[in-house]
């Protein structure tokens, strides 16, 4: 699993998933104060707080615009100054999320605006490779932090470095140690139990599967997730 609040037995293993393919990074070159500051929001737009609202009643020392990137341009990182990825302010946990959108953001050198959701408090550090919000004005207040050079540079080093700790070696090494490890002790007792044991465990792990499934058919189906 990607995220530590879907654990419900130690046969659950949480494994950080791999960086997404084909990321286009932000240009190298430093913030400009005079610049437009570029803020984007990649996903469903009804599954965020209302970002342009809030954008057009804050006053910023510069100009700040706004992008949804798309389905197509998710990925395009190369204009953007800052990730932003609030669902709401209402405190939730979001725990069927994985930290994508926090993994893209370190990858392609870009500072981050996340939630409360807990898939970012467990890879992340809050005020270190990311800035964490739960109000109007606290989201307000990080975006007009990022603006300033220094704080916009610390964000993206620490961000540097927490992508290099999930990069892929680092996730390949804890994929092989999980699977010849604990899996593979698991696996053993499983096949020498006796067969009502194995049945019952095949149901169990079925029954949960499922019951995830079907909430998640149900989250797309109300376009939130």
């Amino acid at each position: 699993m990607q995220n530590r609040e879907q654990r419900v037995g130690p046969a659950n293993y949480c494994i950080p998933h791999w960086d997404q393919p084909g990321l286009i990074p932000r240009a190298t070159k430093p913030l400009d104060d005079k610049d437009t500051f570029h803020i984007a929001f990649a996903g469903i737009p009804a599954n965020t707080v209302r970002l342009e609202k809030i954008l057009a009643n804050a006053n910023f020392d510069r100009s700040v615009c706004l992008s949804n990137l798309s389905s197509n341009e998710w990925n395009d990182f190369s204009k953007i100054d800052a990730l932003v990825a609030v669902r709401d302010f209402e405190g939730k946990r979001h725990p069927e999320k994985p930290p994508t959108k926090l993994f893209n953001a370190w990858c392609a050198g870009v500072p981050f605006i996340g939630g409360m959701d807990c898939a970012y408090e467990q890879v992340g550090r809050a005020g270190v490779d990311y800035l964490q919000v739960s109000t109007r004005q606290q989201l307000i207040d990080a975006i007009a932090r990022l603006q300033d050079q220094e704080v916009w540079q610390f964000l993206v080093r620490e961000g540097g470095k927490s992508a290099e700790i999930y990069g892929r070696d680092n996730t390949r090494a804890c994929w092989v140690s999980v699977l010849s490890g604990p899996i593979q002790e698991q696996f053993s007792r499983w096949e020498n139990s006796s067969q009502f044991r194995r049945k019952l465990s095949v149901w169990r792990r079925g029954f949960y599967f499922n019951v995830m499934r079907l909430r998640r058919r149900y989250l797309m189906l109300k376009r939130q997730y």
